[in-house]
């Protein structure tokens, strides 16, 4: 049987912190083009983000999401702060969204998060030519998926000590086998575990089924991007989970 929340899991004996009430709540959303279609500014209604912000009514919430972006980097991964190319590249990685975010922050136009969301993992799966060593485990520093997750979430850590960081593993859809997704979703599962962060698997808990979006699209609008429906249920889910994580604390 499918699991409520899937693994809304942390190691809650080495968190300090108290809980706090949605409107109290400055949120900060890494991602790829799910969460890019939403806006920077949260305003886009085909982006889960758009409906996330407007039940969990934060007092702040910005995304830095690109679309293209990957958790895992190439050889030639560099920083780059500017980059905005829309399609998966060298740079467009979760890692240079956090230093967007750090120059943001740092330059008093992003208040400091106390909530920080990754919802990333689906380019690493579709574009096995771009990146041949997504899948690879986590001994492969960077390049690999499971590496980056672990070096990016080491440095939210460390730069947002007080912030809630919370992963979200990739929705599912018609260009990726369920089998495929199920994999990579474990591994991410079994990181968030070992590191204590909190995760959400959409395979599970999301609105997107893939055998559905197969017969006719409902929840997308090409198989891979929700459609206002599909984002505004993904939205309005995330919320009532996410709720349930800082209630908890």
């Amino acid at each position: 049987m499918k699991r409520l929340f899937c693994s809304l899991l942390a190691m809650l004996a080495i968190c300090s912190l108290q809980a706090f009430a949605p409107a109290e709540a400055d949120v900060v959303i890494l991602g790829d083009s799910n969460t890019w279609i939403g806006g920077d500014d949260c305003s886009g209604p085909k982006g889960w983000n758009y409906w996330f912000a407007k039940s969990f009514a934060p007092r702040s919430c910005r995304s830095y999401a690109r679309s293209g972006a990957t958790w895992s980097h190439t050889a030639d991964t560099k920083d780059n702060i500017t980059e905005n190319i829309g399609v998966i590249g060298d740079d467009n990685v979760i890692y240079n969204q956090i230093l967007r975010l750090n120059n943001a922050v740092a330059g008093g136009q992003q208040q400091k998060p106390n909530v920080i969301i990754v919802a990333a993992g689906t380019n690493d799966l579709l574009f096995p030519d771009k990146r041949p060593d997504a899948l690879a485990d986590r001994g492969a520093g960077t390049v690999s998926a499971q590496g980056a997750i672990m070096y990016d979430c080491s440095l939210l850590h460390r730069d947002y000590p007080d912030a809630q960081i919370i992963l979200l593993s990739p929705i599912e859809s018609t260009r990726i086998s369920n089998e495929v997704l199920n994999d990579f979703s474990e591994r991410m599962e079994a990181l968030a575990v070992d590191a204590g962060y909190w995760i959400i698997r959409m395979d599970q808990v999301g609105c997107v089924r893939r055998e559905d979006e197969l017969r006719r699209r409902v929840n997308t609008y090409d198989g891979i991007h929700t459609s206002v429906a599909g984002a505004k249920a993904n939205g309005n889910r995330l919320s009532a989970i996410i709720k349930n994580i800082i209630d908890g604390l």
